[in-house]
This record gives C-alpha cells, sequence and structure tokens, in this order.
C-alpha cells in the first residue's frame, strides 16, 4: 500500500505540475482568456509538484536500489508507513485546478484555495524530503529521475519569475528566458 501510494504521489505531482507548465505557462493563450487568473500562484503550485515529484521518485528510486533486506526494513519504519495516504493532498490539488478551469479565477474562494493549495503542496513536498532523510540519511543516490525533476523545477521557478512578476522578468527578462531555455 506505501508502494502505491508514493508511486500514486508521483504521478499525481507530475500530472499537475505538467498540466500547469503546459495550459498556462508554455501555451499563454488559456492563461489569456482568464485574466484573473493567479499566475503567481499557479506558478508556485507548478513548481511545489515538482518538488513533490522528485522527493517522491528519490524515495522510490532507493527502495528500488536496495537489497531485499533492506526493503524489507525500510519500508516497514513508520515514516513509510505515512506516505500510503499523502496522495489525497494531490487529489484535492488537482480538483481545486479543475475547478479553476470550469468555474474561473474570480471568486474569492479561488485564491483562498490556491494559496491552501500551493500551502498543502509545499507541506507533502517538506514532509517527503523528511521522509527521505529520515530513512536514508545522507546515502549518495542519483537516478536520470531525479535529474530531470530538478531540470522540470529549474523551469518551473524561471516561469514564475518570467510570468508571475509584475513586469514579467523585470530587468533579467532575457537571462531568466536564457535559463528556461
Amino acid at each position: 500500500r506505501t508502494i502505491c501510494g508514493l508511486h500514486s504521489c508521483f504521478h499525481k505531482a507530475l500530472t499537475l505540475s505538467r498540466a500547469i507548465h503546459d495550459s498556462f505557462v508554455a501555451d499563454p493563450r488559456l492563461s489569456c482568456l482568464m485574466p484573473e487568473l493567479p499566475m503567481q500562484r499557479l506558478c508556485q503550485a507548478c513548481l511545489s509538484g515538482y518538488g513533490v515529484a522528485y522527493a517522491a521518485v528519490g524515495i522510490l528510486g532507493r527502495l528500488h536500489a536496495a537489497d531485499v533486506s533492506v526493503f524489507k526494513e525500510k519500508i516497514r519504519r513508520a515514516p513509510m508507513l505515512a506516505c500510503a495516504d499523502m496522495e489525497h493532498t494531490l487529489d484535492a490539488a488537482l480538483g481545486m485546478l479543475l475547478r479553476l478551469l470550469s468555474q474561473g479565477a474570480g471568486t474569492s474562494d479561488s485564491a483562498e484555495g490556491m494559496a491552501a493549495m500551493v500551502s498543502s503542496l509545499t507541506a507533502l513536498g517538506a514532509q517527503l524530503v523528511a521522509v527521505q532523510s529520515a530513512l536514508f540519511k545522507d546515502e549518495p543516490f542519483a537516478s536520470w529521475q531525479q535529474a530531470g525533476f530538478a531540470a522540470e523545477a529549474v523551469r518551473a521557478a524561471c516561469a514564475a519569475a518570467l510570468y508571475a512578476s509584475d513586469d514579467a522578468g523585470g530587468s533579467r527578462t532575457k537571462r531568466w528566458q536564457a535559463v528556461y531555455a
């Protein structure tokens, strides 16, 4: 159940972040149709989603690389058991994104909901990082998946600087665009 929960967290975080990035950042047509859209919050949610995916794939990768005896020992520890129900936060975030798209962003509920969504995603990412460090300490580990999500997180941070600021990146717009590309 724990492994399935982590896989679900990973896939839902990836779905959330890619949906936000592809629909609002990379192709701004939809955001132009919804001028009241909270782009700063959407970019923060995108970045937080990539953080959750990065932490989840780090835990899953380490478990995959572990010996059977180490796997059995780690999977039964309390921090791992807490991972089984973490996907509910991502369900709520995906639901919030769908409501935002269907109802629009003009209501005060959507602004409060977006703020809560970003906070809960950030907390979930921090919780997964804490689980990872509690179980695996400073054990060196690297994977192509983790490197890919680190790169996606950098792109999301650049998108936040470019598209969510009042002056669209300000005097450093070209630098942010170069990093984004």
